[in-house]
């Protein structure tokens, strides 16, 4: 059978079943977020987080390129998920479906090799725009916070390092925790549902979380329509295999890695072992002796 055709199948399946594309996959959330129908949801997902005016999103904000530059020959490729501008503000929106080792540390140089290229040559510091990096986390990693925000302090958590506004802050998004609250039929409040339908594929659920709203419904219809399009269903099915393949190789990792401490550790056991014992044998021998 011809791969379209498969595909084809694949996608009518997968909406007989009541399930579309979720949004926890990079290429569907860049799909939602970039499509000009779901503007208004890009601008209050922000807003919600950072509290930028919706006004002046609605006039200035322009998605950039999420491509970053090469420094030196050594560097990785580094890609984000999505990059807008807004005024003042460069945000990076990076959608992080599961947790593993590696993970905090490759945000943190994605956030700070974007603050190295807000800056142009011959511009002063001064002039330079705040770079906010927001982390939609589908795992519970920090304490009972929904949102999460860190910046620059000193150790009593008292000063900044830089007076008036952080050049450089990151947020950190608990969608597990909105998950959890939505299962546990809690009540939720509008703000909630928003970020709600980053984590949902289940059209039941969507439906009856955007029902009414046209903010939602809008990101609806755009999972609907991502799910019918039989090549798109194609890339989807490549960024899963290519994360399961991820997530195996860093399993791996942290496998061989755990095994090789214990190792090490059973081996500098064993050579203390080995000297106490020495050491309680020549005791003896001395004692004998005396």
């Amino acid at each position: 059978m011809p791969k379209v055709k498969i595909l084809t199948k694949k996608s009518k399946e997968m909406l007989e079943q009541g399930m579309v594309v979720s949004p926890l996959y990079d290429i569907v959330f860049k799909s939602v977020l970039q499509a000009p129908r779901c503007r208004d949801y890009l601008i209050e997902l922000i807003y919600i987080i950072t509290h930028i005016s919706k006004e002046e999103m609605k006039r200035n904000l322009r998605i950039e390129n999420s491509e970053h530059l090469i420094s030196h020959t050594k560097e990785k490729r580094k890609v984000s998920d999505m990059i807008v501008s807004i005024e003042n503000n460069i945000i990076n929106l990076e959608m992080n479906q599961e947790y593993y080792e590696g993970l905090l540390k490759k945000n943190e140089d994605y956030l700070f090799k974007l603050a190295s290229e807000s800056i142009h040559v011959g511009e002063s510091y001064s002039s330079q725009k705040k770079v906010i990096q927001i982390n939609f986390d589908h795992f519970w990693k920090y304490d009972h916070r929904t949102i999460v925000n860190f910046r620059m302090r000193d150790d009593t958590g008292h000063y900044q390092e830089t007076p008036g506004e952080p050049i450089v802050e990151s947020y950190h998004v608990n969608l597990a925790k909105i998950e959890n609250k939505y299962y546990n039929k809690e009540e939720m409040t509008r703000e909630e549902k928003l970020l709600l339908l980053l984590g949902m594929n289940q059209l039941e659920s969507i439906e009856e979380i955007s029902k009414g709203d046209y903010v939602m419904e809008e990101v609806k219809k755009k999972l609907v329509d991502l799910t019918e399009d039989a090549n798109f269903i194609g890339l989807y099915d490549k960024e899963e295999a290519d994360r399961r393949e991820l997530y195996d190789r860093t399993r791996y990792a942290e496998k061989q890695g755990r095994e090789k401490g214990l190792e090490e550790g059973l081996k500098e056991g064993r050579k203390e072992g080995h000297e106490s014992g020495l050491k309680e044998g020549q005791k003896s021998e001395q004692l004998k002796i005396a």
